[in-house]
């Protein structure tokens, strides 16, 4: 079997080439570029995109895609959202310890110093050594 001749790409087929990716001529069509689908006059035809699963996985891939952004900022909201509230939580505990111990404090000094001459509570009563 002789191989097969490479055929020249014709000048509309190298325009093509030339063109983005993105906006690719309808498959399927003849020479005027009519498809099985706008061939009734159907109106122009939006341009095909890499939607199918190749093009899918090979953005995933390359970290691209609605699918792999909107995860993205799923994952970040959450994350932002459980570092707030623990931050919230440590702080209002951190507060409330402080507190208990400011508290315990104060209650150890009452116990420890009531009735004695170093109560402040205490009034002083002046003293009789008068002459």
């Amino acid at each position: 079997m002789a191989p097969q001749p490479r055929l020249r790409p014709s000048p509309a087929t190298a325009k093509t080439q030339k063109r983005s990716l993105k906006w690719r001529p309808a498959r399927g069509g003849g020479a005027d570029g009519a498809s099985a689908r706008g061939a009734g006059g159907a109106g122009p035809q939006a341009p095909i995109r890499g939607h199918g699963r190749r093009a899918g996985a090979r953005r995933a891939r390359q970290g691209e895609g609605r699918i792999r952004r909107s995860c993205d900022v799923g994952v970040g909201g959450f994350i932002l959202v459980t570092l707030g509230c623990w931050f919230h939580c440590r702080y209002n505990y951190a507060k409330l310890r402080i507190q208990e111990r400011t508290a315990r404090d104060g209650i150890k000094n009452k116990i420890l110093y009531e009735s004695t001459h170093l109560d402040p509570e205490r009034k002083q009563s002046p003293s009789k050594n008068s002459s």
